[in-house]
């Protein structure tokens, strides 16, 4: 499952929206690119892959999910992860309207 296909509208976000929308237009911010694991994991209300909770080291690569936040629009927000993930979102979705699980 590389897009999520579900309903953008009313997205629900887990944490304080207009707090982060506040914080990115004092900033003369419009989108953040949120790529580490502890921003990322913020983010998305406390989810952690299981998988890389102790080490992120894969093969020759490394664990970088990324997450795209724009300012005022939930509705465009997404979330890139590993392809393990795909399981992890298909039993409890994540909040982006938009999931690529690839490397």
């Amino acid at each position: 499952m590389n897009v999520a296909a579900r309903n953008a509208e009313n997205v629900a976000t887990p944490f304080d929206r207009a707090r982060v929308d506040r914080i990115l237009d004092e900033a003369g911010l419009d989108v953040v690119l949120a790529s580490s694991k502890h921003n990322v994991q913020w983010f998305l209300g406390g989810y952690k892959f299981i998988f890389f909770s102790a080490m992120d080291a894969i093969g020759h690569s490394r664990y970088l999910p990324v997450l795209i936040y724009a300012k005022g629009a939930p509705e465009h927000a997404g979330y890139v992860g590993n392809r393990m993930e795909t399981g992890e979102h298909a039993v409890h979705p994540f909040w982006t309207p938009a999931v690529r699980t690839t490397s």
